[in-house]
């Protein structure tokens, strides 16, 4: 497993996982229809110092997962990275790959990113991937009701959790 940043080349493999863990896994907020080429290829050109996107990459040189957060925008947030998400390709789920790109995103911000203080992200309020993130650091901040709405029209609570960079440095 190397976990390296993402390049534009990337940009195909990352929209085929991204849309087959939004349709099948359904435990991310954007839905397939959202993640577009367009989408992706604004993460991607965004400046280094307004998103991180990292990816995974098989012994094969293949990506299989990534991850990627991004400032908002306003001064007053310049010390956060918000919207964090994951995904691994499902063939791959259960193998250690999702941990990896985890904790390799969080000690990429230890090392490499001491201008960010927090890193923020919403889950699905699912006490066992609470505990999962808590694991790693992060701390439930709140539960937000009825906060997303499914593809099937139900709504859902949302658990808002942040992660503190202890490296941070104003």
């Amino acid at each position: 497993m190397k976990i390296r940043k993402a390049h534009s080349t990337d940009r195909s493999y990352i929209v085929d996982i991204y849309g087959v863990v939004a349709d099948e896994i359904q435990d991310i907020t954007r839905r397939p229809e959202e993640i577009t080429n367009t989408y992706i290829f604004s993460l991607l050109n965004k400046p280094e110092d307004q998103c991180i996107f990292l990816v995974v990459e098989d012994d094969d040189d293949e990506i299989i997962a990534f991850a990627h957060a991004e400032k908002i925008g306003l001064a007053a947030y310049d010390h956060i990275l918000t919207n964090y998400i994951i995904a691994v390709s499902p063939e791959v789920q259960n193998k250690g790959y999702g941990r990896g790109v985890f904790m390799g995103f969080l000690e990429y911000i230890f090392n490499e990113r001491s201008d960010i203080q927090r890193l923020e992200m919403e889950i699905k309020h699912d006490p066992d991937r609470v505990k999962l993130f808590e694991a790693t650091g992060f701390k439930v901040e709140a539960v937000i009701e009825n906060r997303a709405r499914a593809a099937n029209g139900e709504f859902y609570d949302q658990v808002l959790m942040a992660w503190t960079n202890p490296n941070f440095k104003p």
